[in-house]
């Protein structure tokens, strides 16, 4: 065999490798149950982004963390990643995601330790 027949063979098993894929993946969605259809947001009078900064973790890590950055001097990773329990890399994550969420600046500033204190900055 040459190597351009050899191309054309890999070429053509790989297109069927995908439509089957895609057929699965049809097939699966035509039955998807009508409870775990996307269903579409509720109507309501407030905006997208109103509706994300209502919301606010309740319980959990996320809402230890947003207590924490809360708080007059706010928080250093120490303190966060003791709270938590994670990582500090993980703890970096929260910040940037509970920024996005809350739609909230989060101050950064340095210490006289060099260590690094956030602040959420209050509504």
């Amino acid at each position: 065999m040459t190597t351009q027949s050899t191309r054309k063979t890999a070429t053509k098993a790989a297109n069927s490798a995908a439509k089957a894929t895609a057929t699965r993946t049809q097939a699966a969605a035509k039955k998807r149950p009508a409870s775990l259809a996307p269903s579409s947001p509720p109507a309501s009078s407030m905006n997208a982004a109103s509706a994300l900064t209502a919301r606010r973790p309740q319980r959990g890590k996320l809402a230890q963390i947003t207590t924490l950055l809360e708080r007059e001097n706010g928080a250093n990773l120490i303190d966060l990643m003791a709270a938590t329990g994670w990582q500090a890399h993980s703890v970096r994550g929260a910040l940037s995601t509970l920024k996005k969420k809350l739609d909230r600046p989060l101050h950064s500033t340095l210490d006289g330790d060099g260590l690094r204190q956030y602040r959420l900055e209050s509504k």
